[in-house]
């Protein structure tokens, strides 16, 4: 269940146990995929399409705190969106994460389409 929290700015999305450690879910925030990625304790978010050719992210691999696209190879860095290799794609969009008490909570301002 999504709840939004209009006062901070941010929405519950998942819990921490929804994702196993070094794995992936993805989730929708009103029409925007992102993709959270649990490295250990610490929660990351992505946007789940590949910024080249929008490939589902959640189709590749995650390799410590490098994901790469299933289509291209390109591989991004799940803390900070840059990309490792193919100077041909852009950095990939991250968004803020805080973690409440086993809540993933992203903050929502900024984000498109909410």
């Amino acid at each position: 269940m999504i709840t939004k929290d209009e006062q901070l700015g941010e929405i519950a999305v998942a819990k921490v146990s929804d994702i196993p450690d070094g794995g992936m879910l993805q989730v929708m925030v009103e029409q925007l995929p992102v993709l959270l990625c649990r490295l250990q304790e610490k929660v990351f978010a992505i946007g789940a399409l590949c910024p080249h050719r929008g490939a589902p992210l959640q189709e590749g691999q995650l390799s410590g705190a490098f994901i790469r696209c299933p289509w291209h190879g390109t591989r991004f860095d799940v803390r900070t969106g840059m990309r490792v290799c193919a100077p041909e794609c852009v950095d990939a969009r991250v968004y803020s994460v805080v973690v409440k008490e086993e809540q993933i909570w992203l903050s929502f301002s900024g984000m498109k389409e909410l």
